[in-house]
């Protein structure tokens, strides 16, 4: 499996856990645009004993290194244009053998005033409030990533709302076995 804009490593972690605890055997790697933030899932995985390849890689510009089973990537369509998404689901499914993933915050009314209110509770951080909100308004209805799924060549591809205010698009190759 790989993990495309990993941040701090948490999915691909988390998911290793998982595996092992039901002792599934998994390999996992991970990329990021940001060095540092590759350092930082690097030490964290280590920390926790989680046997992860993580590695940089300017997903918008380099190609995707192909082999892995599934490629995920969680909240990071939000922060492309139409464009960079369409190219970045294209060529997610045509590097992955079987799967591709993607959780992303679906914008409505209903997040952006979550957005709003969660941020002022939870936080100080000016960037946060800011940043939170910036990102549900800067982030696709169900139906437009849709059809920037459709643009990519994933048109069989489920997209189904999650909590709280989410999306997860779904994609299988049936081409392959």
């Amino acid at each position: 499996m790989l993990d495309i804009a990993t941040g701090g490593g948490d999915i691909p972690i988390a998911l290793w856990r998982r595996a092992k605890r039901s002792r599934l055997p998994i390999e996992i790697s991970a990329c990021d645009f940001s060095r540092r933030a590759i350092e930082v899932a690097r030490r964290r995985a280590e920390k926790s004993g989680a046997e992860i390849e993580f590695f940089s890689r300017d997903v918008l510009a380099e190609p995707l290194p192909d082999g892995f089973d599934a490629i995920i990537c969680s909240l990071f369509l939000h922060h492309l244009s139409d464009d960079d998404a369409a190219s970045l689901l294209g060529r997610m499914a045509e590097a992955s053998r079987r799967l591709v993933l993607v959780n992303d915050l679906r914008r409505s009314t209903p997040g952006l005033l979550l957005a709003y209110g969660a941020t002022k509770l939870v936080t100080r951080s000016d960037v946060v409030r800011v940043d939170g909100p910036l990102s549900v308004r800067a982030a696709f209805t169900i139906a437009e990533a849709k059809a920037i799924a459709c643009r990519a060549g994933l048109d069989d591809c489920d997209i189904r709302p999650r909590w709280p205010f989410r999306f997860l698009l779904s994609w299988w190759r049936h081409d392959r076995s």
